[in-house]
């Protein structure tokens, strides 16, 4: 984590690249509904279900686009559920936040985040993601989560906010998304639960990726820190 000089000169650094930025007239720019293209299938990942958000969930995230989606796979041994969000410019209040903000919220026990290596075949780097380990009730949900703006995928909103200062910078662009897998953990085989995560991932992140603006995820940046 940085200590308190460094992340406010970190944070002063992103503030003044989006002051230049606002001053270059450029203006973050997409239309549509990106997040409609993700397919529904992935090799051998089938969508069983178009799931319809909660009208209180979309009046918290005040997303542009939003898809909620059951995903099974060939054998129909494991279902993931599959929630992203695109947000063309954010800005306070309508930015991507931490599970770790929300789930509490609606009774979800938060375990502590770790940022794990996935394979993505196609990929000569594994992206590094988050995954994080959540309870209620008796239930049990392996959480893999990311955030991707338009150059990079990162694991933690602080970075987030970084490289979308500099691809307002760079490319005039600040649109930016949250990408969520969740798998039950059946009969406490957390092992079993993260390689059906692993499978998905592998099949899914660059087909999610290319479905939104920008570079899709192709490359990867952990910067300042993990999430705690």
């Amino acid at each position: 984590m940085l200590n308190g000089p460094l992340r406010a000169a970190s944070t002063l650094f992103v503030l003044g690249i989006a002051a230049i930025y606002r001053l270059s007239g450029g203006s973050p720019t997409h239309a549509g509904h990106p997040l409609q293209n993700v397919p529904a299938k992935f090799h051998n990942w089938q969508m069983i279900q178009d799931v319809e958000p909660e009208a209180s969930i979309l009046d918290q995230l005040k997303a542009d686009d939003v898809i909620s989606r059951n995903y099974r796979n060939a054998s129909g041994d494991w279902t993931v559920a599959l929630f992203a969000a695109y947000f063309q410019s954010p800005k306070a209040g309508t930015a991507p936040h931490s599970p770790k903000v929300c789930l509490p919220t609606d009774g979800w026990r938060t375990g502590k985040v770790e940022t794990v290596s996935f394979p993505v075949s196609g990929l000569p780097h594994p992206p590094e993601l988050n995954r994080m380990l959540i309870s209620r009730e008796g239930q049990e949900v392996l959480l893999v989560y990311w955030y991707q703006t338009y150059s990079s995928t990162v694991t933690n909103e602080f970075a987030m906010k970084w490289y979308m200062a500099l691809d307002s910078f760079r490319f005039h662009r600040t649109d930016t998304s949250f990408v969520r897998v969740a798998v039950p953990v059946m009969h406490g085989d957390e092992v079993a639960a993260q390689e059906a995560a692993r499978s998905f991932v592998d099949t899914a992140f660059l087909a999610i990726g290319g479905s939104l603006p920008g570079a899709g995820g192709i490359r990867s940046a952990r910067t300042f820190g993990e999430e705690n």
